[in-house]
């Protein structure tokens, strides 16, 4: 029913273990990744994009080979009539080793096609990030990027190192 409003709760709990050869060296190689986040979405109704929806979650994600972070997605809105490219308000959380990244979503201000966001860590500001719509996919979903936040995962080991 697009258009129409209404509060939906979501969970999603999933793991998966991969196992093969490797091509280089024949040895067996197996990776396990999982995913752990429950959260709500609140306003129109629709798969399509249309409409204001406000998302809320939290979870765990992880694999076997970088480890795992912590997200937490607080009051971020999509909405196309604001901006179609990016959220227009918001932010996500990702925490792992003992870092913070923030990002924050600023379509409703700074609406671009390349869909930007500023971010930080660990409290610093750092350059504006290119490529990231939004968290949330439409429809009861985790954060449809959290693939790419596992390697904000190894970034964040990186410079803790250094």
């Amino acid at each position: 029913m697009t258009g129409s409003k209404s509060k939906r709760d979501f969970e999603i709990d999933i793991r998966l273990e991969a196992s093969g050869q490797s091509e280089s060296s024949c040895t067996p190689i197996s990776a396990t990744s999982a995913w752990e986040y429950k959260g709500n979405v609140d306003g129109a109704d629709t798969s399509f994009g249309d409409g204001r929806q406000t998302w809320n979650g939290s979870g765990r994600i992880g694999d076997s080979q970088s480890g795992v972070i912590e997200v937490e997605t607080k009051a971020e809105v999509v909405d196309g009539s604001v901006c179609d490219s990016e959220a227009a308000s918001g932010s996500t959380t990702v925490k792992s080793g003992g870092h913070t990244a923030v990002i924050q979503y600023d379509g409703a201000t700074d609406c671009e096609d390349s869909s930007t966001v500023q971010w930080s860590l660990d409290g610093k500001a750092s350059a504006e990030m290119e490529g990231v719509r939004c968290s949330a996919a439409s429809g009861p979903a985790f954060s449809a990027w959290s693939l790419a936040l596992l390697g904000a995962l190894g970034l964040m080991r990186r410079r803790a190192r250094r």
